[in-house]
Formats: C-alpha cells, structure tokens, sequence
C-alpha cells in the first residue's frame, strides 16, 4: 500500500472517531484518537496536519461530556484528555517505528528529508502559487470555485450559531493537510499529499450545490425542473473545465510534471542516445519506451557492484540527490569494501558519483 493511500485511510478514520469524541468526551475514543495520530505520523509524518482537527475535537468532547460544569472545569478535562491522546500517540508512533530506538538512521534520514524537502527546488522554484497553480491545474478551475464558495458559505452558516461538529472537523483536518504540505512543500509538487485535503473540501462543494437546488424548490413549477437541472450542470462544469482529465494519462505526462521530473527528462535523453533493445538496470523510479526498450527492470533498491555482475546491464542508473534521501545519508558515513554482499552497500555510488568528495 502507497504510504499517501494509507495515510489518507488513517486520517479518514481520524476524522470518524474524532466526531465520535467530540460529540461524547469518552476515554475510549481518545484512546483511539491517540493511537490514529501515532500511526499517522508513522506512515508519512502526517501528525501535524491532523494535530488542530484533535485539538478542537477534545474542546468539542469536553464542552458534551461536562456540559453544566464551568468553563475552567471543562478545560481542565480537555487538558487530561490531550494529555491521554499525547501519550497514546507517542506510544504508538514508537510501536509502529521501532527501530528508531536502536537505529539512528530514521532520526538522520528525517532531518535530511526535512531539510530538503523545506530547502529550494534546483528544478524549480516551489511557492504557494506553484502548489495551488497544480491544484487547478488537475481539478478545474470550477471545482476549485465551488469548494471555495461552499466552504465560505459553511463558515457564514456556523458563524451565525448553526454549528455543525463533523463538517467543522472536515473542514479543519482537510484545511490542515492542504496548508500544511503548501507551506513546508519547496522541493517538489505531489498533489498525492493533498488526497485528505482535496477529498474532505470536495463535500463542501458538494454541499452548496444541494443547498442551491434545495433553495429552488419554493420558484414553484419553474423551480421544480430548475433544481433537477442542478446536478447535471455542476457535473458538465466539472467535466469541462477539469484542465488534466484522470483519464488522459497522456496530458499528465506531457504537461506541466514533463517539466519537472527527471524521469522524462531521462526517458528523452535516452531516447536519443541510448540503442535500441538496450539492457537497463535502475534502483529508484524510473521510464523507458516500453516498446524501445523491452529489457528494463528495476533492482528494487541500491545498485551493487555485484548485481552488475550477475545481471550484465548495457545500462544503468543511480539515483541522487533529492529522489534517495536515505542513500545519501548511507554515502557520507559507509565504508563498505568493492564487491560487498551488504543489500544496502553503496560502494558503487560512493566511487561513481562521490569520488571526489569522499575518496575511499
């Protein structure tokens, strides 16, 4: 399973037994709440963007649970209950990563991701503009309209009183994830990382179209065809002003994301330089013209010195820099002898790629 899809699963989850806390209060669903956001942060370091969706679903839970008390008593009942979900969720985060206690590698390789991920694109520049130019890129410029407008429109509606718990938790953990990746995102655009974002903000755009052909209903026998004509309209507006269709694969890879992934560019290069029927051998993503080049695999992780041995490659390919943070980390500190058998032995990098800067 892609860590984004399982992430994506764990915060819908996240959200289903946040509604249920802030509605009851009770110990189990905070209990179960902490474990989500151990697992979270597991999968792909999610847990900040879910952190205020938390927050305001144990302010929500308090509120239910103690609701004739004062407000300095629920308070205190809402700092236990995050004080219960923090500890639950460190607990978890370590169960489902373990080998950060005995292993120094995940703390490295984190602040390494962190780093670059946050530092500046040397393909690109990456701003806000960048990842919201993508997000109407792939979704039309009339979706984005009506989540903007829905969401505006539910804000007007609970500003008024007409507080709805699930919709507002929604809202909040949908509006985290997309500020969150928006806002520490500078290496590159993965509009994977938004699928929380993008799917939750989606029902607000939903929801208005429902309220406007709801509002139809008192135009009398006008409004009685204008409201059916609701829905089929949103969705041929959808369709039309969708800029990449999902199922134009063809678009994507010839659009925007060809200017930014090294991987065309490489299928390009080699297009060009690379014989036919040529064997290719590469350790990370990567594409080749099937139909150009019939005999290409990938080796499912680094390239030794002894896999171009037993595989005799006419071709090969070593990711670095940013698309292999991990075995970065490995070349700077490992001192692995020419035909090691490690599976994780980067000698070949390390003698192709960073002779002169470590001459081992």
């Amino acid at each position: 399973i892609h860590p984004d899809v399982l992430q994506l699963a764990l915060a819908l989850l996240a959200l289903v037994v946040a509604t249920r806390h802030a509605r009851l209060g009770d110990i189990r669903s905070a209990i179960a709440l902490g474990a989500l956001l151990g697992l979270i942060q597991g999968t792909k370091s999610g847990a900040p963007y879910v952190l205020p969706m938390v927050l305001i679903a144990v302010l929500m839970g308090a509120s239910a649970a103690r609701r004739s008390e004062s407000a300095l008593v629920r308070l205190w009942f809402a700092s236990k209950r995050l004080a219960l979900v923090g500890a639950v969720s460190i607990a978890a985060f370590v169960l489902s990563t373990p080998y950060m206690l005995f292993d120094p590698y995940y703390l490295s390789t984190t602040r390494g991701a962190w780093h670059l991920l946050s530092g500046t694109s040397p393909l690109i520049p990456i701003t806000f503009s960048t990842w919201y130019y993508d997000i109407v890129q792939e979704l039309g410029r009339p979706l984005v309209v009506s989540i903007l407008a829905g969401v505006v429109a539910f804000v007007i509606r609970t500003a008024r009183g007409r507080l709805n718990g699930p919709l507002t938790l929604a809202l909040v953990l949908g509006a985290g994830n997309l500020l969150w990746f928006t806002s520490v995102g500078r290496f590159w655009v993965v509009l994977y990382y938004l699928l929380p974002a993008l799917g939750l903000l989606s029902i607000f755009a939903g929801d208005l179209i429902a309220r406007i052909g709801s509002s139809m209903a008192s135009l009398g026998r006008f409004g009685f065809w204008t409201k059916r004509l609701v829905l089929p309209l949103a969705l041929l507006a959808v369709m039309l002003g969708n800029a990449r269709p999902a199922a134009l694969a063809q678009s994507v890879a010839e659009g925007i994301n060809a200017q930014r992934t090294p991987q065309f560019r490489l299928a390009a290069w080699a297009e060009k330089h690379v014989p036919a029927n040529s064997n290719i051998l590469f350790d990370d993503e990567a594409y080749f013209d099937p139909g150009r080049f019939p005999i290409q695999a990938t080796n499912a992780g680094v390239i030794r010195y002894t896999d171009l041995i037993q595989k005799r490659p006419d071709y090969f390919v070593l990711t670095d820099g940013q698309f292999s943070i991990w075995i970065t980390v490995k070349r700077q500190t490992q001192h692995f002898s020419k035909w090691s058998t490690d599976p994780y032995s980067v000698r070949l990098y390390q003698d192709l790629i960073d002779k002169s800067r470590t001459p081992y």
